[in-house]
């Protein structure tokens, strides 16, 4: 990432949700729990798609929403995470902890 990092305002955040929300109703993912804060998100979701492919795919939905609303620019860090929850609990504590994130 050639910038600083990037400070998402309660509106980018606004956007950046609905963005997320509207691939993933056409595309029949689930959002199970999602929370965007000023500069990542976390987000637990059931989709056909490999885990890496997914984040980037969502990175791009948001990056191209973002740019029509507000002006292009870079929003986001090179990859991230994308982890896979095989196990109920590990599913559980997963979803648990993303409701307990701060939330706009």
């Amino acid at each position: 990432m050639s910038e600083g990092v990037t400070y998402l305002t309660f509106d980018e955040r606004k956007c950046v949700d609905e963005a997320i929300r509207d691939v993933a109703a056409r595309y029949g993912w689930t959002i199970h729990e999602m929370a965007i804060q000023q500069d990542h998100l976390h987000g637990v979701i059931t989709a056909i798609r490999e885990g890496e492919l997914l984040r980037e795919a969502l990175k791009a939905v948001a990056s191209r929403a973002l740019n029509k609303q507000f002006g292009r620019r870079t929003w986001w860090a090179e990859n991230g995470s994308a982890k896979y929850l095989w196990e109920r609990s590990y599913f559980g504590n997963a979803v648990n902890y993303v409701r307990r994130q701060w939330d706009f």
